[in-house]
């Protein structure tokens, strides 16, 4: 099964000292049963309708989408209803299966070079909430990270051990659900 994985830098592997982080979860996903194609973008958020028209071109048959921490950021500012809004365009354009994945809540008292609102912990679970209405508005499955992955010290970006994790997750939901 071809995979086609869809995000910002935390899909893209963006380590929080500098480089990428190789063994990022796209390519832990990587075995005999599983290719990925790794459409990780630094910066991304959910306003992206043109990239992805232009990645789900690539054949595959599974589309992972994890967007949302950006636009919680001033690099973003969107609101909770313009997130969903905007990811609701990607989803009715892809007609592979979708998984939909929740980003890690942000903790604001955690988050180091990066401007977000000193809310940013609220709008963390609301935007949760929001994208698993999603999910069940278009009968798409969905992983909600909440705080079960590894953050780096950073805030924002997943360490390698968080990778593996999200790897994990994702292996489990193929071996029960694709």
């Amino acid at each position: 099964m071809k995979i086609l994985c869809f995000g910002d830098s935390n899909t893209y592997g963006y380590h929080a000292g500098g480089g990428r982080i190789e063994d990022n979860y796209p390519r832990l996903l990587e075995s005999e049963k599983y290719q990925t194609i790794n459409e990780g973008v630094c910066g991304r958020t959910t306003n992206c309708l043109g990239s992805f028209t232009k990645a789900i071109q690539q054949p595959h048959e599974l589309t992972i989408i994890m967007l949302g921490t950006n636009d919680l950021s001033s690099i973003g500012g969107y609101s909770i209803d313009h997130i969903i809004m905007q990811l609701e365009e990607l989803i009715v354009l892809e007609k592979e299966k979708i998984l939909l994945l929740i980003p890690p809540y942000i903790h604001y008292e955690c988050v180091v070079g990066w401007d977000y609102p000193i809310d940013v912990f609220d709008q963390s679970k609301k935007l949760e909430d929001a994208m698993i209405q999603l999910a069940i508005k278009h009968h798409i499955d969905y992983l909600s990270m909440k705080d079960d992955l590894d953050m780096d010290k950073d805030g924002i970006h997943l360490t390698l051990r968080g990778h593996q994790q999200l790897a994990q997750k994702i292996n489990d939901y193929l071996h029960h659900y694709a």
